[in-house]
């Protein structure tokens, strides 16, 4: 009798988890810092993506690749940065200043940095940029020449920004200078 029962139990029971094709959750699920392997790529909007079908769309759509750029961290307010040609800057502190790189074989035309500022509600991010041997000339064409300084924001106060090398000066065309 017991082994009937258990045998209907079984049939009623866990036979249809066996055969199931969706597992529905609801609530919070952890993973308990597993990984969760074997995943398809996505097909609704709100599907889980793989970390290969993310590179893909990276590599597809051309976006920015800092990958052997030196990038920078500024999280404390009045920090001096001495920059490299190419490189990104997270710029979360006020009263930083941003020395561009000055050697000709160290910086050639077209070379950028690209600068992300965080804005708070309180700060626009008063940015110094500093010059060694090449000009630094701002938005309205103000200039900063060798070992001289421009103070100022970034247009909009936030966001990404560029630095380009344009020969024999550093362009910052968002760049505001606050005093000249």
């Amino acid at each position: 009798m017991k082994h009937l029962l258990l045998t209907i139990l079984t049939s009623l029971f866990v036979v249809p988890l066996l055969n199931a094709k969706d597992i529905k959750l609801s609530g919070t699920v952890s993973a308990e810092s597993n990984q969760i392997k074997n995943v398809a790529d996505p097909t609704e909007a709100q599907d889980a993506a793989t970390k290969s079908y993310a590179d893909a769309i990276v590599a597809s759509q051309g976006l920015i690749n800092f990958n052997g750029w030196d990038n920078y961290q500024v999280w404390n307010d009045n920090t001096t940065i001495n920059l490299t040609p190419n490189s990104f800057v997270f710029l979360n502190a006020d009263n930083t200043t941003l020395v561009l790189p000055d050697n000709p074989e160290n910086c050639c035309f077209g070379d950028a940095i690209y600068i992300y500022v965080m804005r708070n509600a309180n700060s626009a991010r008063p940015t110094t940029l500093k010059s060694n041997n090449l000009v630094i000339q701002d938005r309205a064409g103000n200039q900063a020449w060798s070992g001289q300084s421009i103070t100022g924001i970034f247009q909009g106060g936030g966001g990404l920004n560029m630095i380009i090398n344009v020969g024999d000066y550093w362009m910052a065309g968002s760049f505001e200078t606050m005093n000249n």
